[in-house]
């Protein structure tokens, strides 16, 4: 599946709790490796919903066999401004109880349209 939303900035597993300023109607894109076959999937565990938005989430095998891991693409606006953290768990959904197997996060500094 092609996306036809383009980011302006591309973050992935190295930019793991840096701090990212962005102007309000930028967006950014979330490339982290996973496997969903597995049962886990990454999934939004922290974020304000008025200043950003999940626009989009795609996965992209690595090879065409079945039960293969690829990279999982979450594609968010911004839609406010303020401050807000985002956070990601790598979990299966149905295991709320225990700790997630993966955890990433940025901070996000979002300034208001001029």
């Amino acid at each position: 599946m092609d996306s036809n939303l383009e980011a302006k900035h591309i973050l992935a597993e190295g930019d793991r709790g840096k701090k990212i300023q962005l102007q309000a109607g930028e967006s950014i894109t979330v490339v982290l490796s996973g496997n969903p076959s597995t049962g886990f999937d990454w999934s939004v565990a922290e974020m304000n919903p008025e200043i950003l938005n999940l626009e989009e989430r795609q996965f992209q095998p690595a090879n065409p066999h079945v039960g293969s891991g690829g990279q999982v693409r979450l594609h968010f606006c911004a839609v406010g401004s303020g401050r807000t953290r985002l956070k990601l768990h790598y979990r299966r959904s149905w295991e709320t109880e225990k700790r997630p197997l993966r955890t990433w996060y940025v901070t996000l500094q979002i300034q208001g349209e001029d």
